[in-house]
């Protein structure tokens, strides 16, 4: 038996208790995640109760709000189509506690993402090489859905990707992913990103490189923002020899 669970609008589905086995994204439909849990075996005549656990990622008002559009269905092994489905809604509790009245809550389908950056200077090493920190800062500006926010670097010839610090995800060359569990409405982050070129790398202006930030929400899907004039920031590069 397993149970599909199609998470409310800004809920995201975190725990399955008692759980059979593993819960793992199926789908994405109408910018909700479809969640795919193993509910393990049942007798017959026999029933099951567990719980659902979520994580809400805005930010309490000092109002309640409801979410609808949550569904879970039941699907027997080796089925296409679920036996039986049922809708549920979702509270938000406000800052107080309170329940009572709540309003629809609405979640932003584009998100409001922005970075800068500075100039950054590149400083020989011991083994010829350079290498410089660039301090870098991404705001996560609204509640639109995502997992991982990426950036795309654009850099003067011979200039690499070397890492972020703090370092929690892969660094490639040319691109990184923000440090950092999701963002929560209005979060700012900053962090260093590291950058190297090689030895025999001359002194002096290397030119100007820039980075582009994106989200992305299920299987590396894009999503869209609301102004993507902010997503990118440049600078200069500069190489100088050790004093």
């Amino acid at each position: 038996m397993d149970l599909l669970v199609t998470e409310p609008a800004g809920a995201s589905f975190t725990t399955f208790e008692p759980g059979g086995g593993p819960c793992l994204y199926q789908e994405l439909v109408e910018n909700r995640l479809v969640t795919d849990c193993y509910g393990g075996r049942l007798e017959p005549g026999a029933s099951l109760t567990f719980q659902l656990g979520f994580h809400v990622w805005t930010t309490a008002r000092d109002y309640p709000m409801v979410a609808r559009g949550g569904q879970i269905a039941v699907v027997p092994s080796g089925a296409s189509s679920p036996s039986d489905t049922a809708r549920f809604t979702t509270l938000f509790a406000s800052t107080t506690g309170s329940l009572r009245h709540p309003r629809t809550y609405e979640q932003a389908t584009a998100t409001d993402l922005a970075i800068r950056g500075d100039a950054v200077v590149l400083t020989r090493q011991a083994d010829g090489s350079l290498q410089g920190r660039m301090p870098v800062t991404v705001r996560y500006g609204n509640d639109a859905p995502s997992f991982q926010v990426d950036v795309a670097a654009n850099l003067p010839a011979g200039v690499l990707v070397w890492g972020t610090d703090p370092q929690d995800m892969p660094s490639f060359p040319d691109s990184f992913s923000v440090p950092g569990n999701r963002f929560m409405p209005g979060e700012e982050r900053t962090f260093d990103v590291i950058l190297r070129a090689p030895a025999g790398t001359p002194a002096g202006d290397l030119g100007t490189g820039s980075y582009t930030v994106t989200a992305g929400y299920f299987s590396g899907i894009p999503v869209p923002d609301v102004d993507p004039a902010d997503n990118t920031t440049s600078f200069t590069v500069t190489a100088v020899d050790a004093s």
